[in-house]
């Protein structure tokens, strides 16, 4: 699923047309303003169920943002999945019987029993990056990743509030319109 927000740019070039000489540049800053305040709404609820820093969520969602030529009069703004986080993220730790991390702020942290993040609990490999990592069989060998964690634009899909944040982009869009005019020109379009 990906969210799509099109402001008609019709209005917009007809009232700056001889009044700028940049029109691509002021139609691209309003694509752009607009597309990273969707990002910030969707980092926020992401946030709110993730136990993870702030600006990891908003990091991790990709954003395309297509902005055409002045003769086109539709803009985009396409935010599409994101890959999975990895569990470094999410505050591994390690005693005697496995690594344990908290993805969930509501559910209690996940044991996961004989994994490792170093040669014992307190020291980390640095060529392990952080991971848990665990063994497949009792030899030394093979070492695989534990897991990834989730996927900011999943939790955002699940949340059940992309139309809310689709209206909100709607709003922001013509109020990023307006405000670009009114700095050009002083006025207004409805």
């Amino acid at each position: 699923m990906q969210i799509t927000v099109s402001l008609d740019a019709s209005a917009v070039i007809a009232r700056l047309k001889g009044v700028t000489d940049n029109l691509t540049e002021d139609l691209r800053s309003i694509a752009y303003d607009t597309a990273h305040y969707g990002r910030a709404q969707i980092g926020k609820i992401v946030q709110r169920d993730l136990n993870a820093s702030p600006p990891v969520p908003q990091k991790a969602i990709i954003q395309n943002i297509k902005h055409d030529k002045v003769g086109l009069t539709a803009y985009e703004l396409k935010s599409s999945k994101s890959p999975r986080l990895p569990l470094s993220l999410f505050n591994p730790k390690q005693d005697e019987s496995g690594v344990s991390f908290r993805i969930d702020k509501t559910k209690p942290r996940t044991h996961v029993p004989s994994a490792f993040l170093g040669p014992r609990p307190g020291r980390l490999a640095v060529k392990l990056r952080g991971e848990p990592r665990i063994r497949d069989a009792d030899p030394r060998l093979p070492i695989r990743y534990v897991g990834l964690g989730p996927s900011p634009w999943g939790l955002f899909e699940g949340s059940g509030r992309v139309d809310e944040v689709i209206k909100l982009l709607e709003k922001r869009i013509l109020k990023n319109a307006n405000e670009r005019l009114r700095a050009r020109i002083g006025g207004y379009i409805t």
